[in-house]
């Protein structure tokens, strides 16, 4: 189960990732656009403190999930002898 959750959770940080680096690098891009100036200003997003720390928790999950995953291995998988019942 926390493999599961583990790959579910790889597939939505790469999602995620990607539409907000495509996001940050179409705003960089289209700063020279006049109706961009007019609609949002001078200022693109680009990568500054905030975005990479955006990333950061972007990122945040994933690495929760695989302490998860190698924890609940070692801790849950069940016992090499289980006791015979009588």
């Amino acid at each position: 189960m926390l493999v599961m959750l583990f790959g579910g959770t790889i597939l939505t940080t790469i999602i995620s990732t990607f539409f907000f680096t495509g996001t940050v690098s179409a705003s960089v891009r289209t700063a020279g656009d006049p109706i961009y100036r007019q609609l949002y200003g001078d200022q693109p997003v680009g990568y500054t403190p905030a975005t990479i720390g955006y990333l950061i928790l972007l990122a945040t999950p994933l690495l929760l999930s695989a302490f998860n995953a190698i924890a609940g291995w070692r801790l849950l998988r069940p016992a090499r002898k289980l006791p015979r019942s009588v």
